[in-house]
């Protein structure tokens, strides 16, 4: 018997992509030193050729996400985008320390343009997730970091130490070769759509399964009832609502409901508030209108609860916090329309002041591991096991928050989250020896990471569709500038803190981020924006 072989779904091919071409991405600093280090003994000079590759970023970023919001062909974009990064990556690789430095500056630039696309993806989930599954989505998104974060350097390191650096550079170049050849088979819709809601069995014609089950005990009522209850609570929910994409895209009928009431279609429903920031010049809403909560709404199965959790805010309410980018020159608006959204919408701003102060600490792991690692007796290598046990915490973090965390609250989460690491960082100084050093460390990882889930979460449910994979290109690229900041302020303070000082220091950055970003929010409150 033949078997049909299904296609992957858009996010499942997504994920595969992303995740190989985010290890290349984590993977090259690492293998750049090694690589510098083996063929000239410098590693300074890798050091000019990292800064090369970020400085780009922070203009780089914001224009790939805008474009990649607005093209009508994202595929193609992220295709071309990926296999520039590619080929730079590679031509960097081959010829760093071989060729003068300035032709290798101009590699790691080109390399710094194009590598923002790896960012960019993110913006595209809606497209293609549910609203409903989007705080699930952005868990596995942000675990897709934390993956690339302990494989990438650790690829390249095994590879050095097994069989020569050159292998490391081969390693970086596979595994975005490989996240490539997965970009043909992501379909992603044009800029304005949403996944259109799953039917009712009363619209297919079936009978739903609950009646065609026959009784088998006295326990088959009850399990009816609830089941009943559950739909008569989402009946309203599953009732597609109007998708009116820019530029004229596809529309999908209005509920009958929403029009009698004369409420805006998708206001209501999870698919409207989740991406609520969505301009009121016919950007669409997507995902089901949930209408009026039912009384059966408690009976609703908890991951159901968690994902529609948004629908309880009015998407109107919402959208006046997005700020007009009307009027504004193009160029402008391409490179400041990120900062713009960011810094104008009360909650985004308070995550953006949160999160740059904070990877002000962050610019600093590296090094204060290997210091750290030297102060407890050790050698520098195990440096690299505390920044393993702190990724591997991450993960976990990432993992947890896309089971548990609640898109209503991401910023308090995110907030407390901050507040956390930072608390693990200040114990971990006084460890004793390696055991209990990897274990603060990887108490901090599991702290930190519900951080940046939380942080895509916020961001979704805060920025203009149309804005949003420069939204968080845009994000990044504040959050790579402070860690590059962090890192040359490690570097100059190292000789006189230490490690403990270090990572008190990191700490301490993270308490004053957390800080800040809740004043804003209760200002924000307190003035009812």
């Amino acid at each position: 018997m033949l078997r049909v072989v299904r296609r992957p779904s858009a996010h499942t091919v997504h994920l595969g992509a992303a995740t190989l071409l985010r290890i290349s991405a984590e993977g090259l600093g690492t293998a750049l030193v090694l690589v510098v280090q083996a063929r000239t003994g410098q590693a300074a000079t890798a050091g000019f050729l990292q800064a090369a590759i970020m400085l780009p970023y922070v203009l780089a970023g914001p224009i790939t996400g805008h474009t990649l919001d607005r093209t009508a062909r994202p595929r193609a974009f992220a295709l071309t985008m990926t296999a520039c990064y590619l080929l730079a990556a590679a031509f960097l690789l081959l010829t760093a320390g071989r060729v003068p430095l300035l032709l290798a500056l101009a590699f790691a630039v080109a390399i710094g343009c194009t590598e923002p696309v790896v960012v960019a993806f993110t913006g595209l989930l809606p497209r293609f997730v549910p609203a409903h599954r989007l705080t699930w989505a952005y868990g596995l998104e942000a675990a897709t970091y934390n993956i690339a974060a302990i494989a990438g350097p650790g690829l390249a390191a095994g590879l050095t130490a097994a069989l020569g650096a050159g292998y490391a550079g081969a390693a970086v170049v596979g595994c975005a070769t490989l996240g490539m050849t997965l970009l043909p088979l992501l379909s992603v819709p044009p800029p304005g759509h949403r996944p259109a809601p799953a039917r009712r069995p009363e619209e297919t014609g079936e009978r739903p399964a609950a009646e065609l089950a026959p009784a088998v005990g006295p326990d088959t009522a009850g399990t009816r009832s609830q089941d009943a209850g559950r739909r008569a609570a989402g009946e309203h929910s599953e009732q597609p609502a109007a998708a009116i994409g820019r530029g004229g895209a596809t529309a999908r009928p209005e509920p009958a409901e929403a029009r009698e009431e004369g409420r805006p279609a998708g206001s209501a429903g999870p698919g409207g508030a989740a991406c609520h920031a969505v301009t009121a010049e016919a950007q669409g809403s997507g995902g089901p209108s949930a209408g009026n909560a039912g009384p059966g709404e408690a009976e609703t199965p908890r991951d159901e609860r968690v994902g529609a959790a948004l629908s309880k805010e009015p998407a109107p309410e919402m959208k006046k916090d997005v700020p007009a980018l009307k009027g504004r020159a193009p160029a402008l608006d391409v490179i400041a329309g990120g900062i713009v959204v960011l810094l104008g919408n009360p909650v985004l701003r308070a995550v953006t002041v949160a999160t740059t102060l904070a990877f002000l600490g962050m610019g600093a792991v590296a090094v204060t591991a290997v210091l750290f690692a030297e102060h407890i007796g050790r050698s520098a290598g195990v440096g690299g096991q505390l920044i393993a046990a702190f990724a591997a915490g991450s993960l976990i973090g990432s993992l947890g928050s896309a089971r548990w965390l609640s898109a209503r609250r991401a910023e308090w989460v995110l907030m407390a989250g901050m507040a956390a690491f930072g608390t693990a960082l200040a114990v971990t100084v006084w460890a004793p020896s390696l055991p209990w050093a990897l274990a603060g460390f990887l108490l901090a990882g599991i702290c930190d990471g519900p951080v940046f889930a939380a942080t895509l979460t916020v961001r979704q449910r805060e920025a203009p569709a149309d804005r949003l994979g420069q939204v968080n290109t845009t994000g990044g690229s504040l959050k790579i500038g402070s860690a590059a900041v962090g890192a040359a302020l490690a570097g100059a303070l190292a000789g006189s803190l230490g490690g403990p000082g270090l990572l008190l220091g990191m700490a301490a950055f993270q308490f004053t981020g957390a800080a800040c970003g809740v004043l804003l929010l209760l200002l924000a409150r307190r003035r009812g924006e």
